[in-house]
């Protein structure tokens, strides 16, 4: 179970970036207004959350599942987003996050030489880690975009 383990530099480079993506993807993903003090406050959340999540002594892939329950109950609770909404763009954000982290590999791969040398290198995990942080970015944008061309058509269609 180490390899769930934080260390804090992993935590302020990894965790803290990959918290204010997530919360940013609620905002974008939903359309909600903005609210910097909440954005904040559920960064802050997520982050430590995330954190002593990782320090439970429970299977891989479990604590991925917390932290979604935990995006949501923010996005609902701190950030007042619409719980349908919110649950939406959660499990959203999550495969595409997922989806970057592949594709962050998937580089690795052809570019390393030893993958289980960067993995166990916090340095070169953090700088490794990056590129997935933006294809996320990219990639919810995308999402947004696409579904806001999407919307607009499917309403040009039903006003003709």
């Amino acid at each position: 179970m180490d390899i769930l383990r934080l260390t804090p530099i992993e935590f302020i480079f990894i965790t803290i970036p990959e918290s204010f993506l997530l919360v940013f993807s609620l905002y974008v993903l939903t359309k909600a207004k903005f609210d910097f003090k909440r954005y904040f406050t559920s960064v802050v959340l997520l982050s430590f959350s995330v954190y002593l999540i990782r320090l439970l002594p429970i299977s891989y892939g479990i604590h991925t599942i917390l932290n979604i329950i935990i995006l949501v109950g923010l996005g609902i609770e701190i950030n007042k987003i619409d719980m349908i909404d919110t649950v939406r763009a959660a499990i959203i954000a999550a495969v595409v996050l997922f989806l970057s982290e592949g594709l962050d590999l998937g580089i690795m791969k052809v570019f390393a030489e030893n993958i289980n040398y960067i993995f166990n290198n916090e340095i070169l995990k953090i700088i490794w880690g990056f590129p997935s942080l933006i294809i996320f970015v990219i990639l919810i944008l995308l999402i947004k975009k696409l579904g806001d061309k999407f919307i607009n058509a499917k309403c040009r269609k039903n006003i003709e």
